[in-house]
């Protein structure tokens, strides 16, 4: 048995009053006055410890290496802001969509738990910057910073001599085994392009006192997310809970070159607010992309686009590509 001496402090008294009624049988007395006077067994004791350290502003523990202990982590993700919208910028091709589409079935094939976390292709993307905006005031001056961002992006664009944009994607990884998405050529001039990009329209968010979830910008068009699965879903089903996106299951995608993508405009999109008839993402405005034409698409002498060799579509052919460093090996977050 323990005698603890506790000065009186509200924290202090709540936690002894938790500890009393979540473990009464460890509490042998307690007497409530200017000072407190409570025998505890070690176990209780133990317990008290653990639970001053949860509480904001009295423990700060952190583990081995530098890590957050599990009440910090906890503490964060409370206190970050929720996500609600996001900048974008659309990855359109028919030709794309029908063949990741295609993959996404052959990987549905293999491992069937996986059809819930399929990503539908209509919403194929690439997300730039991702914020809080709970309020209509905070919806409107997104809009209007996106609005003013035109004049900026497009001499960002224009620098590089980037009248419009064209993205090869190629390969597929992963981040964890939690979410596997179709890649991009990590050398490729467009890439490069993005990441300034993504930068300058942070920087304008920022400046404009928008909220940011802290999210890095990392290029990749989504396939699979575990994260869509609810923790209910596998009971309902009658199926064991899948923890991970075997590799197994897409090892003969790894390298394809599944096509390539325009990429026209920069788009404030909701993830609250109901999906566009054509099953994306509602969207409240947008900006051209560099200066696009009917013509654009066939162009080949841009610097930022070398166009691939003709195929006839066969699966077979595309299969084959040479893969990349990027494409096959690219980090995982």
């Amino acid at each position: 048995m323990l005698l603890r001496r506790v000065l009186p402090s509200p924290i202090l008294s709540r936690l002894l009053f938790a500890t009393v009624i979540t473990s009464p049988s460890g509490v042998f007395s307690r007497r409530w006055g200017g000072v407190t006077i409570t025998a505890l067994t070690k176990k209780s004791s133990q317990l008290m410890s653990a639970a001053a350290s949860a509480e904001p502003g009295v423990g700060d523990l952190r583990a081995e290496g530098g890590q957050r202990d599990e009440g910090e982590k906890k503490r964060c993700a409370a206190e970050k802001p929720r996500a609600s919208h996001f900048l974008s910028v659309r990855l359109k091709s028919s030709e794309l969509n029908a063949m990741l589409t295609s993959v996404q079935s052959d990987i549905i094939s293999m491992e069937p738990r996986l059809k819930a976390a399929a990503t539908p292709m209509a919403k194929l993307h690439i997300t730039f910057y991702v914020t809080a905006l709970h309020s209509p005031e905070l919806i409107e001056r997104a809009k209007q910073v996106l609005l003013s961002s035109a004049e900026s992006v497009n001499a960002l664009l224009s620098s590089h001599s980037a009248s419009h944009l064209l993205l090869p994607v190629q390969g597929l990884s992963h981040f964890k085994h939690q979410v596997l998405f179709a890649d991009f050529p990590s050398d490729h001039s467009t890439i490069a392009i993005l990441h300034l990009v993504a930068d300058l329209m942070k920087k304008h968010f920022l400046e404009a006192g928008l909220p940011d979830v802290g999210m890095e910008f990392s290029p990749h068009a989504t396939l699979f997310k575990m994260s869509k699965v609810s923790k209910t879903h596998w009971q309902r089903q009658g199926l064991k809970k899948l923890h991970r996106i075997d590799p197994k299951c897409y090892a003969k995608w790894k390298a394809t070159h599944f096509g390539t993508a325009q990429l026209e405009e920069i788009e404030l999109l909701s993830m609250v607010d109901p999906a566009a008839a054509d099953g994306y993402y509602h969207s409240l405005s947008s900006i051209p992309l560099g200066q696009w034409s009917p013509t654009a698409c066939n162009a080949t002498s841009n610097p930022v686009f070398s166009k691939p060799e003709e195929t006839d579509g066969d699966e077979s052919t595309l299969s084959t590509a040479s893969p990349t460093a990027a494409s096959v090996d690219a980090p995982v977050k």
